[in-house]
């Protein structure tokens, strides 16, 4: 009797070891509705207990320790192995941008963030979408890309939202749909989102996804130019240059092109030249018409190279 005494204490030993070590230290809510459970099952549908922010695994098996030891067999918690979903995040931009004392290495960014974007990391969806659309350390494919993107959109993240919109305009990756791309560039527009803000005032212009409305254009284009985006700014000038939305203003579109043109724009150089050469809106002046053609050239823009090419 005896030794199935001990014996069966030593099993409840063994047990008890092999139990979670995150067992709720306070009262949680399950998804079924239960509430106020406290122990590491719920009692109606018998889901377990979430880990806690923080949970880590050790190689010994135990999951979800909290502490800086394991709670089965005491071994610390491993320095600089990324446990949290965001230093999975951050383990992947030190591979990505060669980080850190970290070598570049795009295979190993894209495991990373796969690992942080599997726990909804919503920056680390947008990055793996980046990865398949520009095929670094995986292969290229614009359908992956958006599938990233859209998951990083709806996880909130502003960029995500801007590129699956834009994915949806031109129709890649996804089939084309202005109302989707009208959708998301308006949610990203709402966080500010510089380039959506842009590419919103663009579907306003055109009348894609929206019925044409230039002063809404004008709107969101001057809020984008405010915000920095060079082909706002280039966009705003254009409005003004042709009295769209607004009243023709030389001044003010000589003042968002050159801004723009600062910027590097190439598109806003040759607008640049164009008014110059024209002398419509500001004092004809043929030699800076042309500094500003070539500069555009210069920079790859088509229309300037033509005509320089017909001189």
């Amino acid at each position: 009797m005896k030794k199935r005494i001990i014996w069966g204490l030593a099993m409840m030993l063994c047990l008890t070891a092999i139990l979670p070590a995150f067992a709720a230290q306070h009262p949680w809510d399950c998804s079924c509705g239960q509430t106020g459970n406290t122990g590491n099952f719920c009692p109606s549908c018998g889901a377990a207990a979430p880990k806690p922010d923080g949970a880590w695994n050790c190689s010994c098996g135990q999951t979800g320790n909290t502490g800086n030891y394991c709670a089965n067999c005491g071994l610390p918690k491993p320095d600089g192995v990324p446990q949290t979903p965001e230093e999975m995040f951050q383990q992947g931009m030190n591979y990505l941008n060669g980080a850190n004392g970290f070598p570049q290495d795009y295979r190993q960014a894209f495991t990373w963030f796969q690992k942080a974007a599997g726990q909804n990391h919503a920056e680390a969806a947008l990055q793996l979408g980046i990865l398949y659309d520009n095929g670094n350390g995986v292969t290229k494919s614009e359908r992956e890309a958006a599938v990233w993107y859209l998951k990083a959109a709806e996880l909130g993240n502003e960029w995500g939202m801007a590129y699956i919109a834009y994915m949806y305009e031109m129709g890649q990756g996804v089939k084309q749909d202005n109302q989707q791309a009208f959708y998301w560039y308006q949610k990203a527009a709402d966080l500010n989102n510089p380039t959506a803000l842009n590419n919103l005032g663009v579907m306003y212009q055109d009348g894609k996804g929206v019925a044409s409305n230039n002063k809404e254009a004008v709107s969101l284009y001057r809020k984008a130019a405010e915000l920095g985006n060079e082909w706002a700014m280039c966009n705003l000038a254009i409005m003004y240059i042709y009295g769209l939305g607004v009243e023709k203003d030389g001044d003010r579109a000589v003042y968002w092109l050159e801004k723009s043109a600062g910027d590097g724009h190439a598109r806003a150089m040759y607008y640049l030249g164009m008014l110059y050469e024209q002398g419509d809106l500001v004092k004809k002046d043929l030699e800076t018409a042309y500094e500003w053609y070539t500069k555009s050239a210069d920079a790859g823009y088509e229309k300037a190279i033509e005509w320089l090419n017909q001189l």
